[in-house]
């Protein structure tokens, strides 16, 4: 059904115009290095990758090393600059095919929880019939290899037609989730028949850590269910993310029209919960979809005009929106054909942006786009010379790779390829804040704890920690010098969600007109909070008032910049990467030694209001 769907899309652009692209954009991506693996790999075409926890990145597909169009997979894995460390191929024994145009391709890899890899393979045997004809059919292959590529074990899973495994992911108990297509009636992976013709229908195959099948369940009528991706979500279900042509009373689809996006969500032993299905009257077709801030980037191609697809133009829409994990749709943009002819593959940077690739109406040419997580094209690059894109994935090191062929004067010299864009600073930041962190400012949190402002939490400073908002709060009220009148005073507050130790400083910074909370009963005392709030709360120490004007809490590190209070470096550090307590030892130490707003230092108030002993204070720096 894809193939038609299409076909039915080029005759369809053939006779349409093109609609106004949503926002402006630049040309600022860059190709950082490229290469084919033909003639090192017999690489005939590479169809999928994934980065590795060692910081590399997984490239698989099928080589054609010895004989007419017998495929076998290859897996390679290198480093983010492209240097091989390993390749290995699977099926040695290639003789025992006889001919066909397909024997093992590979369909998707992804690295396990224990550091090995899942690859899903699409196998074609020939087996006898009912009728003891000689058939072919197609199953689905899993092979698990350890971190060096060597094979673990192989299951293998199919029923009496097509078993076509499309994509694949870890799961948390060592195993994997195979989700794809399936027109078999018995077997494995089989389903029975709900319509007079079959075509493929979703199926989702659940293997233990040793390649046992725990679970297996087809889904959709077989109108026409082609599926592109499976996510998993956190309540440990999944999403079957798709397109469905099924128009049938009782097949349980809402139809809109013709092609329908169609997400079914599971549950972690596969029974369907709910399914829905997104567009118009028109065609409505998925192309790519990919895990997003807890839920789903959707790539589609639509021509409706009305339902789900609130644009109105009657050209061809290249569509992206993003759904929720109950299905519904959080926000959606489109772009005109001008801009890409039909996407192909979408994934989430770790700075939040979005890429995408698109067919050109070449068709051998593609376009890749950089959008903001809202939706707005940021840049946009064309890949020319004739190149298929197969997968688009992220690297470890914050850049991106394609994979996939470039065609040659004949069959015989297809290449499998691999485009390397370079790493945005916006991806490299939010890779470094994912690293586990390094304590660098003990010394400012040892000087404050003999002034007894700040303390541990049981285990030591904790200052690889991020700060919550009552650890935060306790900070504010111990540099307002209002610790001992907040502990002796116990005064109320209308929050119900405080632990009891908390309750005097957040009852203090209450009565003063210090906190709000985050509701009439709420304080949400464990919440992180961020280095623009917690500087917030050092400007009001200073007699700063963003209630009366003088700053903004979302521009309070900005203020504190303009106003030197923060250098450029501290300011730089603060913005850029994920506030911990170690800076906010820091950041409170620095700020004893600011300026009040009306002169003074905040450490000189504190020891005029004996809230901090005078030589104490000049043993840790704080006074000459």
């Amino acid at each position: 059904m894809k193939k038609w769907f299409c076909f039915l899309l080029v005759l369809f652009l053939l006779f349409q115009g093109s609609i106004i692209l949503a926002g402006s954009y630049d040309n600022s991506g860059s190709i950082e290095w490229e290469s084919g693996y033909r003639e090192s790999f017999h690489a005939e075409r590479l169809n999928a990758a994934t980065g590795t926890s060692d910081g590399n990145i997984l490239v698989a597909g099928q080589a054609e090393p010895d004989k007419f169009m017998i495929y076998e997979p290859i897996v390679i894995k290198m480093t983010p600059d492209g240097e091989i460390l390993w390749s290995k191929s699977y099926y040695p024994d290639i003789e025992k095919y006889t001919y066909t145009s397909e024997s093992a391709l590979v369909s998707a890899i992804t690295e396990a929880k224990d550091g090995g890899i899942f690859l899903a393979v699409s196998h074609d045997v020939f087996d006898k019939d009912e009728e003891g004809e000689l058939t072919r059919k197609t199953n689905t292959r899993v092979i698990k290899l350890d971190k060096n590529g060597n094979v673990k074990w192989e299951s293998e899973f199919g029923g009496n037609k097509k078993t076509v495994p499309i994509d694949i992911i870890p799961t948390d108990d060592g195993g994997c989730l195979v989700a794809g297509e399936s027109n078999s009636t018995k077997g494995e992976v089989s389903g029975s028949q709900i319509l007079p013709w079959l075509f493929h229908r979703y199926f989702a195959l659940k293997l233990d850590a040793s390649g046992n099948k725990q679970w297996a369940y087809v889904y959709g009528p077989g109108g026409g269910e082609s599926l592109i991706k499976v996510v998993a979500t956190k309540d440990g279900g999944y999403l079957l993310l798709g397109e469905s042509d099924s128009d049938t009373e009782g097949s349980g689809i809402k139809h809109h029209g013709s092609i329908d996006v169609w997400v079914v969500k599971v549950d972690k032993n596969g029974k369907e919960q709910w399914n829905r299905t997104y567009g118009g009257s028109e065609i409505d077709g998925l192309f790519g979809a990919a895990p997003c801030d807890g839920g789903v980037i959707l790539a589609a191609g639509t021509n409706s005009t009305d339902g789900d697809v609130t644009n109105k133009d009657p050209s061809f829409k290249n569509w992206l929106f993003k759904i929720d994990e109950t299905g519904k749709i959080i926000w959606e943009r489109y772009y005109g054909e001008d801009m890409i002819f039909r996407p192909q593959h979408i994934i989430q940077m770790p700075g939040g942006d979005f890429v995408m690739t698109g067919r050109m109406s070449s068709f051998t040419d593609i376009a890749v786009l950089r959008i903001s997580k809202d939706g707005n094209i940021l840049w946009k690059e064309e890949v020319q010379d004739k190149f298929f894109c197969e997968s688009l994935t992220a690297a470890p090191d914050g850049g991106f790779i394609l994979t996939g062929q470039r065609p040659g004067r004949s069959y015989m010299d297809d290449a499998g390829h691999v485009i390397k864009f370079k790493p945005d600073q916006k991806d490299i930041d939010a890779l470094e804040s994912l690293k586990p962190y390094t304590v660098k400012y003990e010394d400012y949190a040892v000087r404050l704890s003999k002034i007894d402002v700040f303390r541990g939490t049981g285990t030591g400073f904790a200052l690889d920690q991020v700060p919550t908002r009552l650890q935060a709060s306790v900070m504010f009220v111990r540099l307002l010098g209002g610790e001992k009148e907040a502990l002796e005073m116990h005064y109320e507050h209308p929050f119900t969600d405080v632990p009891a130790w908390g309750n005097d400083y957040v009852g203090y910074l209450y009565r003063y007109g210090l906190t709000k909370g985050t509701g009439p009963s709420t304080f949400d005392p464990s919440d992180i909070i961020d280095a623009n709030s917690y500087f917030t709360f050092l400007l009001r120490a200073l007699g700063y008032s963003d209630s009366k004007g003088d700053f903004s809490w979302k521009r309070s590190l900005e203020f504190g910049r303009e106003m030197s209070l923060l250098s450029e470096a501290d300011y730089n550090e603060l913005t850029k990467y994920t506030f911990y307590r170690d800076h906010m030892a820091k950041v409170s130490y620095l700020g004893l030694k600011m300026q009040l707003k009306g002169g003074g230092t905040l450490v000189q108030k504190l020891i005029d209001n004996n809230a901090i002993d005078r030589d104490i204070a000049a043993e840790v720096g704080l006074i000459d």
